[in-house]
């Protein structure tokens, strides 16, 4: 490594020789179905999944040269498909807001010339949807991109603008849209068992509302439907992990939140608000395939 000076990768796992849980995909999974603003769902992915990765790995992944580790990019790919799963649930491509650079997040705003993007330059608005223009890429485990950028038209000869890449369809399975896991093995299992979990439980069902208000006739059409769903039965050590509850996540120490800058207070509260959630899956009738 070159930066910030020549040293080797170092990396120092957070609990001696193996790394502390980082979160359960239910717990994604509900953040994926209840935030109703890219700021509120931008806030609990970082205080969860994102903040724990960096942290289980800790050495150069814990500081301000993060990138120097390899397993970055990996990570934030996940947090994009992530991300990009939470904007097709919600049918909102271009929901963006949160604290900016100058205020208040916008669209309109230009993304800074750096010679490492393709899409420099450009506005907010042009890479809020992969598949187009400079985001030419999707993930196998996700939704495919629509098969016109939405909030446009196409020109008088009917044929898509040449600067779009890759043409979409129809999502691969709704699936995605309901949970943060990328095992397609698994997920049906986890959508199936958190709608049997909810019964009455008023309080769990405000965790994961858009299972809550399916129907069961649609919710069984997925099911049947999903390649998830049906290769659930090859689901590897499915016995041991029955046996297991769900973990609570480690939660983030006080120097990584001070060098970012974050509210203590919410960093706190929405690490006992996992906890919470999984507490109440950990005692209904849930039993998590992961």
């Amino acid at each position: 490594m070159n930066f910030p000076s020549g040293h080797c990768l170092r990396r120092n796992y957070n609990n001696g020789d193996s790394m502390n849980p980082w979160i359960a995909p239910e717990v994604i999974s509900s953040y994926i179905q209840r935030d109703n603003n890219l700021d509120g769902f931008r806030e609990h992915i970082e205080f969860s999944i994102h903040g724990a990765t960096h942290l289980g790995l800790g050495g150069d992944a814990s500081t301000r040269y993060a990138p120097n580790d390899f397993f970055f990019h990996m990570h934030h790919a996940n947090i994009d498909r992530l991300w990009w799963q939470w904007q097709n649930n919600k049918d909102t491509m271009f929901d963006y807001n949160g604290p900016g650079q100058n205020g208040e997040a916008q669209l309109d705003d230009i993304i800074p010339q750096d010679r490492s993007l393709g899409f420099g330059n450009a506005p907010v608005s042009s890479v809020m949807v992969l598949g187009y223009n400079g985001v030419c890429y999707t993930y196998d485990s996700a939704p495919n991109p629509p098969s016109r950028y939405p909030g446009t038209r196409s020109g008088s000869d009917g044929e898509d603008d040449s600067n779009w890449a890759i043409r979409g369809g129809e999502p691969m399975s709704p699936l995605p849209m309901l949970s943060g896991s990328s095992i397609l093995a698994d997920r049906g299992l986890e959508i199936s068992r958190i709608r049997k979990a909810l019964g009455d439980n008023s309080e769990l069902k405000d965790f994961f509302p858009t299972i809550a208000n399916m129907t069961t006739s649609r919710l069984e059409t997925i099911l049947s439907t999903d390649r998830g769903a049906q290769y659930k039965c090859k689901s590897k050590n499915d016995q041991r992990k029955e046996a297991l509850p769900i973990e609570y996540p480690a939660p983030m120490n006080e120097a990584w939140v001070k060098m970012h800058g974050f509210d203590p207070v919410r960093v706190a509260a929405i690490h006992r608000e996992a906890c919470q959630l999984i507490d109440m899956l950990n005692n209904s009738t849930y039993v998590s395939p992961y």
